[in-house]
């Protein structure tokens, strides 16, 4: 038996979380396909170049949208069983300094950009992730995604004090990092078209 429906606008929720993490992708899918030439220059020795941005997006997007699955999962298993919902709606605004410029987000070695993926992979890759974070917001429409949370030191980084996240919350984190490389994107083409 599922248990009772937070009083919560979630269509509304989810219908803004779908629309943030379109409109942060689709640039960036679009970016990838045209192939640009300013995204393999190199803006300075140790910089990474546009392309390799986004194979960083595209790698640090395979293991987050792991855990996704992991609290999604976690949280269908806890709606089936009927445990009681969080009764406050969420919160996403103390997730929004981890996009700034300013914050320090060091990266795993793992989602450092290698090379080996071209454009087209690359775009097929977002593209494939946007898919799969919006499969997610359909799955759990109403607010079951809240049953399940686990914690992301990035966001304890930030000043936030609880960095149990759950999964609209790493959905909101996929994306905002993804948009704090499209900043990082915009720069490198301007300086490139500057040159």
């Amino acid at each position: 038996m599922l248990p009772p429906r937070m009083a919560h606008d979630w269509p509304t929720t989810i219908t803004a979380l779908r629309e943030r993490l379109s409109a942060t992708y689709q640039p960036l899918i679009e970016l990838a396909r045209s192939g640009a030439p300013w995204l393999a220059a190199r803006p300075e020795p140790a910089g990474w170049t546009g392309a390799e941005v986004l194979e960083h997006v595209a790698l640090t997007d395979h293991f987050l949208l792991r855990l996704v699955q992991k609290i999604g999962d976690k949280a269908a298993m806890r709606a089936e069983r009927g445990n009681a919902w969080p009764t406050d709606p969420p919160e996403f605004d103390h997730l929004e300094a981890i996009a700034a410029r300013e914050h320090s987000w060091p990266h795993p070695e793992h989602m450092t950009p290698t090379g080996e993926l071209d454009l087209a992979e690359i775009a097929r890759r977002l593209g494939a992730d946007l898919a799969f974070a919006h499969a997610w917001l359909d799955r759990q429409p109403s607010g079951e995604g809240t049953l399940h949370r686990i914690r992301m030191s990035v966001v304890g980084d930030a000043g936030a004090e609880d960095d149990r996240l759950h999964l609209y919350h790493f959905l909101a984190v996929i994306e905002l990092h993804a948009r704090r490389h499209g900043a990082q994107l915009a720069r490198l083409r301007n300086a490139a078209e500057q040159k």
